[in-house]
């Protein structure tokens, strides 16, 4: 990986870091389609089109990975309320 290519990278990473909507043992509720779920947020990430996805666990341990537009912030605390999971001030 060359340098510049490095820093494109971080430059993404940070973009996606600020406009994340979910954060990591954020309680949240898959509410379209089919079917609705509550969850927490496990693990944040993007595509590599650069379209943010997020690991969602369920009840029993399941995973699955879900657009924000699959998304919203349920009632509840974090599951997991540590500075590495905060968000951001």
């Amino acid at each position: 990986m060359t340098g510049c290519e490095d820093c494109r990278r971080r430059d993404e990473a940070a973009r996606a870091d600020a406009a994340r909507r979910f954060w990591p043992g954020q309680a949240v509720e898959k509410h379209t389609g089919d079917y609705t779920a509550t969850g927490v947020v496990v693990a944040a990430f993007l595509t590599s089109k650069g379209r943010e996805r997020y690991v969602v666990e369920h009840d029993g341990g399941i995973l699955h990975i879900y657009s924000a537009s699959n998304l919203r912030s349920a009632p509840g605390r974090w599951a997991r309320p540590s500075s590495d999971f905060a968000p951001p001030p």
